[in-house]
């Protein structure tokens, strides 16, 4: 389903501003008509010439984002780009470079936050953008202070994959086209994100189909370990959001909404990322919580669990003895899978369906997570070396959900989060 495009200043547009919901602006003073001014080479004037900028190298035009200072439950991991510093000339000539054969190829794309340091040529150009209509629509949604503007620019198509931001972002093109697809909050657990003390932190484990809305994963490996993904697209009426930004519009990305970006030509664009605290009033004991407060519910629960088992390499086996049933959720009806030789029906969700504040979940759509991964680990674990942190868990749930609930809740924080370890 393609995002509504609207006139910046219609009600539509601001109602959409208001409500948190996705939503394209033409003609948006924040980068109308200034943004014809940012291009490659009009870009290599404006920033010092020895100014350091930092850009992402990878292999196969896939950048997913990334952070070892992240990776608290100290999983092993290679980082899938490499990140380095270079001047915005310098990182011109790589993208225009020919020389390499096409399996050597490396491909950059530069990531750099917007500062005085850059040169007073850049800071010129950028007070052209309207910062009172950035100011507008802050007032309007009630958000906190503007954090930091990103600056990025790379070639046809580089994609940076499925992921959610804990920031909203005004997110405005500036020279050719860019899809973006967007998934509500709503459906997070039929994305599969990585473990909060993952480096991949707030990403997607899926790899999205070719085609927005298309609900058949490409990859059959993917297909067996994500398969709610799927089942939401048609059970439960997941949609897929996206569009194709022009040059000159704005997107509208609210927090916690997962979104890819796709380059349909070289391009460059321009976030403007706001912190948003203030929360609505809502009335968690009759499970009416919003998309958003439901994600952060899920965060900090895991973190809170985390921080009890103290992090690191207890936390990892923590979670993964939960996901593979090892550890029993209290409140929790568990069944012994039937033994065969089939990989899908050894690793196959054993549990019973249980309540959930979260619409459509269903436990049986999850898989366990793969069980040889950590069978080493768990063998000589005991079955309720956890359980004090599991019961807690529950405790503190129980202040923003019914009880009868809070076993399915805990389960859908857990389960899936871990099938790719």
């Amino acid at each position: 389903m393609q995002i509504e495009k609207y006139h910046w200043k219609t009600e539509e547009a601001f109602n959409c501003i208001r409500k948190g919901k996705p939503v394209v602006l033409k003609e948006c003073p924040i980068v109308y008509p200034a943004y014809s001014q940012w291009n490659f080479d009009t870009i290599a004037d404006m920033i010092k010439d020895d100014f350091p900028c930092d850009v992402f190298i990878s292999k196969n035009k896939q950048f997913p984002y990334w952070d070892l200072a992240k990776n608290s439950y100290q999983y092993e991991f290679t980082p899938p780009t490499e990140k380095v510093t270079m001047s915005f000339r310098e990182f011109l000539l790589n993208i225009r470079s020919q020389d390499e054969p096409a399996n050597e190829k490396k491909y950059h794309y530069l990531h750099q936050s917007l500062v005085a340091e850059m040169g007073p040529r850049i800071l010129e150009e950028y007070t052209k953008f309207s910062l009172q209509t950035a100011a507008l629509y802050k007032v309007l949604a009630g958000w906190n202070e503007l954090t930091h503007n990103l600056l990025l620019c790379g070639n046809e198509g580089y994609v940076t994959p499925l992921h959610f931001d804990e920031q909203e972002n005004i997110f405005t093109q500036l020279y050719g086209r860019k899809r973006v697809r967007l998934f509500s909050p709503n459906w997070w657990y039929a994305l599969y994100p990585y473990p909060n003390g993952h480096p991949r932190d707030r990403q997607s484990q899926v790899t999205l189909p070719a085609e927005p809305g298309c609900s058949i994963l490409e990859n059959e490996f993917d297909r067996f370990r994500f398969p709610a993904f799927e089942n939401a697209f048609k059970d439960i009426g997941m949609n897929e959001l996206y569009t194709d930004l022009e040059a000159g519009e704005v997107l509208y990305i609210p927090q916690y909404w997962f979104h890819q970006m796709e380059a349909l030509t070289d391009n460059v664009s321009l976030s403007w990322w706001f912190k948003h605290t203030n929360k609505k009033d809502i009335d968690y004991r009759n499970l009416r919580l919003d998309d958003v407060s439901l994600t952060a519910v899920r965060r900090n629960i895991e973190g809170v669990m985390a921080h009890m088992v103290g992090y690191g390499k207890k936390a990892q086996e923590m979670f993964l003895s939960i996901a593979s049933g090892h550890t029993k959720i209290p409140g929790m009806s568990y069944r012994t899978a039937p033994s065969s030789s089939s990989a899908k029906e050894e690793q196959q969700s054993a549990l019973v369906p249980l309540k959930s504040p979260v619409p459509g979940f269903v436990a049986t759509d999850l898989l366990i997570a793969d069980t040889d991964a950590g069978a080493l680990r768990l063998n000589d674990v005991d079955e309720d070396t956890w359980k004090p942190v599991v019961e807690q868990a529950l405790s503190m749930l129980q202040t923003l959900f019914k009880a009868e609930h809070t076993p399915g809740f805990l389960l859908q924080v857990v389960m899936g989060r871990f099938n790719a370890f």
